[in-house]
């Protein structure tokens, strides 16, 4: 269940990022941490480095 919700999450993040990136002109390293504040997490959220 974890694992799908985290999964959830970061498909959600990363589709918000998408649409800046798409509408907004933002880079993809610009888009995701507003893309992440629009959820209400921490921008490193389902993206480890």
């Amino acid at each position: 269940m974890k694992a799908r919700l985290y999964g959830r999450v970061r498909e959600l993040r990363e589709e918000g990022a998408a649409m800046m990136e798409h509408d907004g002109g933002l880079s993809r390293r610009d888009a995701e941490h507003p893309a992440a504040e629009r959820l209400h997490l921490p921008a490193c959220l389902g993206n480890p480095r």
